[in-house]
């Protein structure tokens, strides 16, 4: 199977590619990296039947060469990226959609549209089935991620009718695993990082909402599944045991300790120290080489981005000496650096 996969350096793209690409005759993943990382994928870029292509799928791409399917991942995805880039998720799953469709009409692929829970809105029914239509806010703060799933199953239901492509529809659930951005602000991220830090965990509203979780290898058996149905459907991808809120409480219990808080104030600085010291050295190698990087905020004579192999918020920024626009990439000389930042100048 020759494979081409839009948002392929993202948490469930890059680990949808792990999980086929043993068996791929070829897989093309094109992602623009706005949050994706090519951390993600750098194990596969020497493998021969492997091809990245840095592109937002907004725009026109003809691969030139046979595809037997075309998968359709690429989204702000999370709370905190789709509330930053509001008109951007809106195209990505408009323009980028129609896009996506038209490459597999082109080279009569079959379709994957990786669409979510989230067109459901606020439900008044729990769980939901494929059938149920849901309860939504075209307006709400949500809004511009719901919709754009709405139109992009909209449009994948059009393309079916209309030329006769062969295309699944697959609602993902709340997923979790590996490769998650830590301040995504998902539930179980956002667990996670208050239990490292020894917060109380959050828990909003009055605690009985539900939520359907999956870890991440569940949701792939459940995506390759819908990728190899032979007929066309709509298909949720999920738990069918959803937890309630306020019985997740139960990991403040579990995180209780009778380690004294001064014991525990050394340890972490003892770790913070030691993280520096590697970090410090291992950013000085960096000195005087020319990296690329992507612009995630810009100043008036400065901007602020991060290599095209790192997560934002998570692994070293980028100081750039220059007003740069947000989300280009440029290349950076490295002349100085600290603990956790590269600092340069660009360079053609």
């Amino acid at each position: 199977m020759r494979y081409l996969i839009t948002g392929g350096a993202g948490f469930i793209g890059s680990h949808l590619v792990s999980k086929i690409i043993d068996n791929a005759e070829k897989i093309i993943v094109l992602d623009n990296l706005l949050t994706g990382s090519k951390k993600n994928i750098n194990k596969f870029l020497d493998l021969s039947n492997f091809q990245f292509i840095s592109h937002d799928i907004q725009n026109h791409y003809d691969p030139e060469e046979n595809i037997d399917c075309v998968i359709h991942l690429a989204s702000c995805a999370s709370p905190v990226a789709y509330a930053e880039n509001p008109i951007n998720t809106l195209k990505s799953g408009s323009i980028g959609t129609i896009n996506s469709l038209g490459i597999a009409r082109k080279y009569n692929s079959s379709f994957l549209l990786a669409s979510t829970s989230e067109i459901y809105g606020d439900p008044k029914i729990s769980p939901q089935h494929e059938e149920y239509w849901g309860n939504v806010n075209p307006v709400g703060p949500r809004s511009m991620y719901d919709e754009s799933k709405r139109f992009a199953e909209s449009a994948t239901k059009a393309y079916m009718t209309t030329h006769g492509i062969h295309a699944n529809i697959a609602r993902i659930f709340n997923t979790y695993g590996p490769n998650m951005q830590i301040d995504d602000g998902r539930v179980v991220t956002n667990f996670i990082y208050q239990a490292i830090k020894n917060e109380d965990i959050t828990i909003y509203g009055n605690g009985n909402q539900t939520r359907s979780f999956s870890f991440i290898e569940d949701t792939l058996d459940g995506l390759l599944k819908v990728i190899n149905y032979e007929n066309s459907d709509v298909f949720n991808i999920g738990s069918e045991n959803e937890i309630k809120g306020d019985s997740l409480l139960f990991f403040n219990k579990c995180r209780e300790d009778n380690i004294p808080i001064e014991i525990k104030n050394e340890r972490k600085g003892q770790l913070l120290d030691l993280q520096a010291e590697i970090s410090l050295n291992k950013n000085k190698e960096m000195i005087g080489n020319i990296i690329k990087v992507i612009v995630d905020r810009t100043g008036t004579n400065t901007s602020i981005g991060r290599t095209e192999f790192d997560s934002p918020e998570v692994d070293n920024i980028v100081h750039i000496k220059d007003s740069v626009e947000k989300g280009v990439f440029v290349n950076v000389k490295v002349d100085n650096v600290n603990e956790f930042e590269l600092i340069g100048n660009i360079v053609n």
